[in-house]
């Protein structure tokens, strides 16, 4: 799930948003009964990273987000470490799910 912004953290059912990303198992015949209860959505935005965690009904879990390092080049340019963006994503979901 993508949400526009943090109002729109109250229940799945009551965001605004008109763009939504499901993840998916890679293994789809391997869900467990663990798995099955919660949705893991990341939220990934030009300055921070999130995580946030919901029940089957809808409701959130947790969050966690990461604020993230802006490079500024040149004037006008603005740029981000791939490799920070991709360790901070991982850091939120392991702590949402934690």
């Amino acid at each position: 799930l993508k949400f526009c912004s943090s109002t729109c953290f109250d229940t799945i059912q009551h965001c605004h948003c008109s763009v939504f990303f499901f993840l998916l198992p890679l293994h789809p015949g391997r869900i467990t009964s663990q798995m099955a209860r919660f949705i893991l959505s990341i939220d990934q935005g030009t300055t921070s990273s999130r995580a946030l965690l919901f029940d089957k009904d809808g409701a959130p879990v947790a969050k966690e987000q990461l604020e993230l390092k802006q490079y500024y080049p040149q004037p006008g340019w603005a740029e981000h470490d791939p490799k920070e963006i991709l360790n901070a994503v991982v850091e939120c979901c392991q702590t949402a799910m934690t």
